[in-house]
C-alpha cells in the first residue's frame, strides 16, 4: 500500500492542529482486489468520488475504489485535482502550459481544483507550488478524453463512500463547513459501441438548510459520444427527496488552441 500521513500544527506548543492519513493502490494493468478488478482504491482520509451534476469531491474518512483507467477525467468532460502540501504556498495550475487556474493553500494544508474542462485528445496538467521563500515543486499529470469512451463492451465502476466531514483522527475537521452525515456515489458505465457509452449512477448526500441538515437520494443516467474532435454528453439527475431533477447538454470543442 502507499501511505499517505499528512500533518500539521505548532511545534511552540506542541499542538497538531490537522492530522489526515489514508492508504491505497494504483495499478495501470486494473489487477487488484481479485474479481473486483480494480485499477485504483483508497481508504482512510479520502476525496470522495463525483457524480455530473450531483456530487462534488467531498472530504471524510471512508473508502474509494475504481476500475476506471488512471488517465481518464473524473467526469466524461471535467476533471479535479485535490492534494496537500505546505498552508500559505500558492498553487497554479496548467493546461497544455497554458495557466487555467490559482489559488493560496488555505490553513488545512489542502488545494482544490474542480470541474477544470479537458479538452479533446491528450491534456498535460502541470501543478507549480510556490513557496514564500522562493520555493518550487510541481506535479506533471496527463489525463486523456478519448478514455472517457469505452470499448463497445466494455464496464467500468466508480464508488465511494465516507462520513462527510469527519477524519479518522478528529483534527481536521474544524476546516470544513459541510455537514456531517453519510455520502456515497455510485457510477456504472458501458460501452454500447465504440462512439457512444451508456452512464448510470447514484448518490445519497446530506445538504444544510438552514438550522437542519437533510439527506438526499439522487439518481442519474447520461449519455457520452465524441466525433469530429467534439466531445458531447447529455445527463439527466433526479432528487428522490425533494422530486426535482435537472438535465445537462455539453459540447466541448478546441479550435486553434481555444476551449470552446
Amino acid at each position: 500500500l502507499t501511505t499517505r500521513l499528512y500533518a500539521a500544527g505548532d511545534l511552540g506548543s506542541h499542538n497538531i492542529s490537522d492530522l489526515r492519513l489514508s492508504a491505497g493502490r494504483d495499478d495501470s494493468e486494473a489487477g487488484l482486489l481479485g474479481p473486483a478488478h480494480a485499477s485504483s482504491f483508497l481508504f482512510g482520509d479520502i476525496n470522495s468520488a463525483t457524480l455530473s451534476q450531483v456530487a462534488t469531491p467531498t472530504q471524510g474518512r471512508g473508502f474509494t475504489v475504481t476500475n476506471r483507467a488512471l488517465d481518464r477525467p473524473d467526469n466524461f468532460d471535467a476533471t479535479n485535482f485535490i492534494g496537500e502540501t505546505h498552508p500559505g504556498w500558492d498553487v497554479e495550475l496548467y493546461r497544455n502550459g497554458t495557466l487555467i487556474s490559482s489559488q493560496t493553500v488555505g490553513g488545512d494544508g489542502r488545494y482544490n481544483f474542480t470541474n477544470i474542462p479537458v479538452i479533446y485528445g491528450n491534456n498535460q496538467f502541470r501543478i507549480a507550488f510556490f513557496g514564500p521563500q522562493g520555493q518550487v515543486e510541481e506535479i506533471n499529470k496527463t489525463v486523456n478524453a478519448a478514455s472517457a469512451l469505452l470499448e463497445k463492451g466494455q464496464f467500468t465502476y466508480n464508488l465511494s463512500a465516507n462520513q462527510q466531514n469527519q477524519t479518522l483522527f478528529g483534527l481536521s475537521d474544524q476546516f470544513s463547513t459541510l455537514p456531517t452525515g453519510l455520502n456515497t456515489v455510485s457510477e456504472f458505465e458501458y460501452g454500447l459501441t465504440r462512439w457512444l457509452t451508456l452512464a448510470a449512477g447514484g448518490a445519497h448526500t446530506v445538504l444544510q438548510d438552514g438550522d437542519h441538515n437533510y439527506g438526499h437520494n439522487y439518481g442519474t443516467a447520461g449519455l457520452r459520444t465524441s466525433a469530429m474532435g467534439v466531445l458531447a454528453t447529455l445527463d439527466e439527475a433526479y432528487d428522490t427527496t425533494s422530486h426535482g431533477d435537472s438535465t445537462r447538454l455539453s459540447l466541448s470543442t478546441d479550435i486553434h488552441d481555444t476551449l470552446l
